[in-house]
């Protein structure tokens, strides 16, 4: 945790059982929480989820899972990873998100069950208590065809969930097993017509959008495609005067920012303009963000992280 308490702000923890549970959140919301039952859990994921998991423990919110004969299901109904245990059982639940959004690495080469939402933190932990070596066939997958199979990572006894998959882990027993519980990739829609789908999905987008401005001051990174001007559009309908702001990087005198700069002027949203330099590119500034993020590539997304701010003004 003191290697997570570094990277991240709003760093927590809490001894349970025979192990630990921590995570992090952006003031004022929580990470790690706790149920009258003697239940513990941590959350992972987009910001709704952690108002979400506020309240549920206050019981003015539905329940984020459910544990019945078939194992956990998820009820959260935002996007992110869940990590639980259950004083009752001594039992461990970790979640992944449902698309595969947020990824979740766990290890058992050390005698006991090691998760984390970062993959060196875990390989170094990993490493103080057993060998850990790089997985090369991993490596060579990521740079052959930029994804890994079948639960690989980049080191040898670590694994990560796949979307949708929950692990549960018995540490009395030390026994682990893993299930799917997503069908996401299954159904099959009974819309026929597109001007149907299309309503579907609008309303949808809407019903997210009227739910995104609950949590706060909204800012939308902003080109000037089409994906940018329909949520523009969706989130400039639920957003009041003053809460939404647009953000775009690039060179200041390139046609795509000169589009999103009439789109934004045109909706009447307040548009900042981020110019993109060699320094984005300095390994100095790729050393501060990679801990956080785990990955070089685009880093010049790494500049909007400075529109978070305090809670009290910052934007989401």
């Amino acid at each position: 945790m003191e290697e997570f308490a570094a990277i991240w702000s709003g760093t927590e923890s809490v001894e349970i059982g025979r192990g630990v549970l921590g995570g992090h959140a952006y003031p004022p919301a929580r990470a790690v929480h706790s149920l009258l039952d003697g239940t513990y859990f941590a959350v992972d994921g987009e910001t709704a989820l952690y108002s979400a998991a506020d309240a549920y423990v206050a019981s003015s919110g539905p329940p984020l899972w459910q544990i019945g004969p078939t194992g956990l299901q998820v009820r959260a109904p935002h996007g992110g990873n869940l990590a639980i245990y259950e004083t009752t059982s001594d039992c461990w639940f970790i979640a992944a998100d449902a698309v595969g959004a947020y990824p979740l690495y766990f290890s058992t080469a050390a005698g006991g069950l090691l998760f984390s939402a970062l993959l060196l933190p875990l390989a170094r932990a990993l490493g103080a208590v057993s060998a850990v070596a790089p997985d090369l066939v991993g490596v060579l997958e990521r740079v052959q065809s930029h994804c890994l199979q079948i639960r690989r990572t980049y080191f040898k006894g670590v694994s990560v969930l796949l979307a949708g998959q929950v692990l549960r882990y018995e540490a009395l027993t030390n026994r682990l097993e893993i299930s799917e519980t997503s069908d996401l990739w299954t159904q099959t829609s009974e819309i026929s017509e597109p001007t149907e789908m299309a309503d579907v999905c609008w309303e949808a987008l809407c019903a997210d959008a009227d739910h995104t401005r609950t949590l706060g001051r909204v800012a939308l990174m902003m080109s000037g495609g089409w994906d940018s001007r329909t949520l523009l559009s969706v989130l400039r309908r639920s957003a009041p005067g003053g809460e939404l702001l647009c953000y775009t990087h690039g060179d200041l005198r390139s046609r795509e920012l000169a589009i999103s700069r009439r789109l934004c002027k045109t909706s009447g949203v307040p548009l900042v303009n981020q110019a993109l330099t060699s320094e984005v590119y300095d390994p100095r500034f790729l050393d501060s963000f990679f801990p956080r993020v785990e990955t070089a590539r685009f880093p010049e997304w790494l500049l909007a992280d400075g529109m978070r701010g305090p809670a009290s003004t910052g934007y989401r």
